[in-house]
């Protein structure tokens, strides 16, 4: 039962065991494309504060989110360590970025740079193993981010921002078409 909620090993009922991260999926998705049409148009205003207001707002209803879904399926006792297991790397990912750009390791496109390319790395992964649309999206995404990074590197910030989160949106979709493919058989 674990193993088809939290796809660990992705047994056959794996497409279902990930439809629950489908709202988290789309309200990040909604976040990438608020995020980066406030970013094309803070070039003309300022509008820092409304960027981290969208981020503290995606965060607290993502932590609401999160509650209720442990709350409907006690997913916090079974999976609870799994998952967090699973949080450990993202965190350690994220710090890594946040010091190599404190200690000014980086340039400024690295980080919307990086950003698409895990996403279309995690998208080929679960287009591997759940479904080949999500295997597409991935090209898709690493091929417009390698585009973008060659030929258009100062854009990358407000395309691959905005391109990411539809990319989020498309794939919760896909997730809740595969469910819904599956609970029709």
């Amino acid at each position: 039962m674990n193993e088809a909620r939290l796809g660990a090993g992705l047994p056959a009922g794996a497409h279902s065991g990930l439809r629950w991260l489908t709202p988290f999926l789309a309200l990040w998705g909604i976040h990438g494309i608020g995020a980066a049409a406030v970013e094309f148009f803070e070039v003309w205003i300022d509008l820092r504060w409304l960027a981290q207001a969208l981020f503290i707002g995606a965060v607290l209803i993502s932590i609401l989110l999160w509650l209720r879904v442990t709350r409907r399926t006690n997913a916090a006792r079974g999976g609870s360590i799994t998952i967090i297991m699973l949080a450990f790397p993202a965190a350690m990912l994220i710090g890594a970025v946040a010091a190599l750009e404190y200690v000014q390791a980086v340039g400024p496109f690295f980080t919307p740079l990086l950003r698409s390319f895990l996403l279309s790395v995690v998208y080929v992964l679960l287009g591997t193993a759940i479904d080949k649309r999500l295997f597409w999206l991935g090209l898709w995404l690493f091929t417009l981010t390698v585009i973008i990074a060659l030929w258009y590197l100062g854009y990358s910030g407000v395309i691959l921002q905005g391109m990411s989160g539809l990319s989020l949106l498309v794939c919760a979709w896909s997730l809740s078409r595969t469910q819904s493919r599956v609970s029709a058989e």
